[in-house]
């Protein structure tokens, strides 16, 4: 089906995507989730962005809008797994349209890092209002903060990272509340790239991180030294 929809969307139109979308049957559920898959597999698998956004936005307006006629109806889990099913495809394109990652496979256009801006957002409120714990807050305030940062507003990203940090302290984790720390760093670098002590602060924090004693740790560091390099720092 990903070549199909590729076809599509190269030789029609982006609702063209949608309507085969939905169209392959099922109840509002198993819809939403076909969307949720095949945005995954247009990033991983066919390694479009362009397709991957477009589906992702598609999908979020529908599960939202499906969500709220359960609503209207009374049917509340309904109404609850399609809002989660829409926070999940909203994180996931804030992700796949976030620059920072440096991903050379990957050319994000400035109308797809806006649209994961929004959908940044998106998934923050969503998580708000779905009450998720406080890892996945922790995750979306963080996701919010990687697109301040390559929207120049790195007074913004750095509340974001705080908290981001806040929550994963809630949620008893530190490896993840020292690498939201680092990105705090990271804002305050990206704010005054020519502030030596900023950047040594940084320095410290990439180490800490290496040091940490847990699996992933080298996994974080690396991260922070990749994107540090996004942002010529």
């Amino acid at each position: 089906m990903l070549e199909e929809l590729q076809g599509l969307f190269r030789a029609a139109d982006s609702y063209a995507v949608a309507e085969r979308i939905q169209s392959a049957g099922g109840d509002a559920r198993a819809v939403a989730e076909r969307y949720a898959e095949l945005l995954r597999d247009m990033y991983w698998k066919a390694k479009d962005v362009s397709l991957a956004v477009v589906t992702g936005r598609a999908g979020i307006l529908f599960a939202l809008t499906k969500a709220a006629e359960a609503n209207s109806a009374n049917e509340t889990e309904a109404a609850t797994t399609l809002r989660g099913l829409a926070k999940q495809m909203a994180y996931n394109v804030a992700s796949f349209a976030w620059p920072g990652w440096g991903e050379p496979s990957f050319a994000i256009t400035d109308a797809e890092r806006q649209a994961g801006l929004d959908a940044a957002r998106l998934s923050l409120r969503l998580a708000v209002e779905l009450n998720r714990d406080d890892s996945k807050l922790a995750a979306a305030h963080w996701m919010l903060g990687a697109h301040q940062l390559t929207a120049n507003d790195p007074v913004q990203a750095s509340e974001s990272f705080r908290r981001a940090r806040e929550a994963t302290i809630r949620a008893g984790d530190p490896m993840m509340s020292l690498d939201y720390e680092a990105f705090d760093a990271l804002a305050a670098c990206v704010a005054s790239p020519q502030n030596a002590a900023a950047r040594e602060a940084l320095d410290a924090f990439v180490e800490r991180v290496r040091a940490f004693d847990h699996a992933d740790a080298t996994f974080f560091a690396d991260q922070l030294a990749s994107i540090r390099r996004f942002f010529a720092l």
